[in-house]
């Protein structure tokens, strides 16, 4: 986890000027934290600037000196083109390589859920402003808003003492690391030194042995070669009178030897031919094998197979929501892309459903509506969203037009969901897969998604009327409609960890965002009816993302929650995938 640099003290609040009050009743209720601390802990805020100050230098500083950033969100907030132009990208961004933390205050009613600070945290529920509270839990909110406030700063501060005595020890350690390396070297060359001595004396040694026993030898041979030079001149002399006798036969015998010569080249010519005419070689050498070029084994599709899993749901009882479990067989087919990397894809059958929520649902968005009918055809669903593993594998394959980072997930795990990836990330990936299988992949439209997380139901979620963390990973501080509270774990867990719904698909609610291949849409009027992705019209620069994450509340990660982020980002640490085959219909990828 990035953490705040150490010379980040103090506290900035980032408001509209309408909300200027607000900013005092903060700092009236911090009072007591503000003169324990002293210099240890500021609230700043743009009336600290003298007159006269250079203010937009003044601001730049006051944000890199920031370790937390309090943000009071309104409607005038939002509508503010230096905060949402200035401020709050260089808090996000100092939140993202410094590790500042970035909490939010609803001050009135806002579509910060359009916007990136959605993402982070919020002190008070989003529905449950400042300005519609009355005056006695107005100040309750304050004093729970100054005390986390005070918490993150400890925290912080705690993590960051931590941090540099990590950072300490680390240089200590590579110290201790780099002296013992330079003795090991010094130690090293000094043995090398003493061997090259060793071994040059040691060779100085055996040519002084040896120098006699050469001379020696030396000696006999010069002996050898004296008694035959001799030998030689006692048969010159004896054999004299004989030669004008062997003249002739000398001669003869001449002859007889170039004939014997010339068979024997014959043979040899003979032979080579022969060995020829049976392909062999007439060298005693073996020609070098041709290399077999090495290429990595076409991915193939195994199914389909039944797969039985066990189902579970919510039931409302008296005494709570207790998790119901029943069994259920899908068909499910297996992509294999590479040894120990497989993608299972669910059968989703064809079918009709009713497309948004009804009016009455909590927590129901504007941006949810109408409800219309979509008929479907039938298609393959990834039962989990893709992971680490495969997307490194695929990221491995050649480009099929841009190139992808192996490995862009801030929480690391191959069974985990790959996160941080842009939308033009996740076409890429699909492209890859389309080309090196011969399939049909791309990202699911809005309707395919809604319709596989639905699974047939109409309630908010597949599991029924609420949502529980034994069912998914999200942010279980806050309970959904009279639902249960539970666990708020923080991060992204390995997917296929919880029950699936009732046709075998897994983390379809929380974990992380799923992007769409649509383009986004205020509202469903003119959507089709047919299920295909709604490309045209709309902001073409913004993308569709269902299913809510492991940061966010359950009510955002109902089954018609809807939400968008610009095609090229892919810095959260909540947003991954999930793709779809289309078996028999054309790629939907552009």
């Amino acid at each position: 986890m990035l953490q705040p640099a150490p010379e980040r003290r103090h506290v900035f609040i980032s408001y509209s000027h309408a909300d200027r009050g607000w900013v005092e009743r903060i700092r009236q209720v911090m009072a007591p934290l503000l003169m324990q601390q002293g210099k240890d802990l500021q609230l700043w805020d743009d009336s600290q600037i003298e007159p006269g100050d250079r203010w937009l230098e003044e601001i730049e500083a006051a944000l890199a000196n920031a370790r937390v950033a309090l943000l009071l969100v309104s409607a005038e907030f939002l509508a503010s083109e230096f905060v949402m132009g200035r401020e709050v990208p260089a808090l996000l961004r100092a939140a993202e390589a410094e590790g500042v933390r970035v909490l939010w205050v609803p001050l009135s009613a806002s579509l910060v859920r359009h916007t990136a600070i959605h993402a982070y945290q919020a002190l008070l529920p989003p529905e449950q402003t400042l300005d519609a509270l009355d005056p006695h839990q107005q100040r309750l909110a304050l004093v729970r808003i100054a005390e986390a406030v005070h918490k993150a700063l400890e925290q912080a501060e705690a993590l960051a003492q931590r941090q540099e005595l990590e950072r300490r020890q680390e240089q200590q350690r590579r110290e201790r690391q780099a002296s013992a390396a330079a003795q090991r070297q010094q130690a090293e060359e000094e043995a090398r030194q003493r061997q090259t001595e060793q071994r040059a004396a040691q060779a100085a040694e055996r040519q002084r042995r040896q120098r006699p026993q050469q001379q020696a030898a030396a000696e006999r041979q010069r002996l050898l070669d004296a008694r035959a030079e001799r030998r030689r001149l006692l048969i010159d002399r004896a054999m004299g009178p004989l030669r004008a006798w062997r003249g002739g036969l000398q001669g003869s015998l001449s002859r007889r030897q170039v004939l014997v010569a010339g068979a024997g080249s014959l043979a040899g010519i003979a032979a080579s031919q022969f060995a020829q005419r049976l392909g062999q070689p007439t060298a005693h050498r073996q020609e070098p094998p041709t290399p077999t070029p090495r290429t990595r084994p076409p991915v193939n599709l195994q199914g389909p197979q039944p797969l039985r899993l066990s189902q579970g749901w919510l039931e409302g009882e008296a005494k709570g929501w207790p998790l119901r479990r029943r069994p259920i067989e899908v068909l499910a087919y297996s992509e294999i892309l590479a040894t120990g990397v497989t993608l299972r894809m669910i059968a989703i059958r064809a079918g009709d459903f009713i497309m948004g929520s009804p009016a009455d649902e909590p927590e129901r968005q504007d941006d949810e509506g109408p409800q219309h009918r979509v008929k479907l055809e039938g298609f393959l669903l990834g039962q989990t969203p893709i992971t680490q593993a495969q997307w490194r594998e695929v990221a491995s394959w050649p480009p099929a037009g841009r190139a992808l980072n192996a490995n862009p997930s801030a929480f690391k795990g191959a069974d985990r969901p790959v996160e941080r990836v842009s939308w033009d990330d996740a076409m890429e990936f699909c492209r890859r897969l389309s080309r090196d299988t011969g399939r049909s992949y791309t990202l699911p439209s809005e309707a395919q998604w809604e319709y596989a997380c639905r699974a047939g139901t109409t309630t908010p979620f597949a599991f029924g009327e609420t949502l529980a963390t034994e069912l998914a990973n999200y942010n279980g501080n806050d309970a959904y409609a009279n639902g249960p509270k539970g666990l708020n774990r923080g991060h992204t867990t390995p997917v296929g960890m919880f029950p699936p719904n009732a046709w075998g698909l897994q983390d379809m609610h929380g974990n992380v965002w799923e992007w769409c291949l649509d383009s986004w849409h205020d509202r469903y009027e003119g959507a089709p009816a047919d299920g295909t992705a709604w490309v045209s019209g709309g902001d073409q620069d913004q993308r569709l993302l269902r299913g809510g994450s492991w940061l966010n509340l359950p009510g955002v990660c109902r089954s018609a929650n809807r939400h968008r982020y610009g095609a090229v980002f892919h810095h959260f640490v909540n947003v991954g995938l999930r793709v779809v085959c289309l078996p028999q219909g054309p790629s939907l990828n552009p």
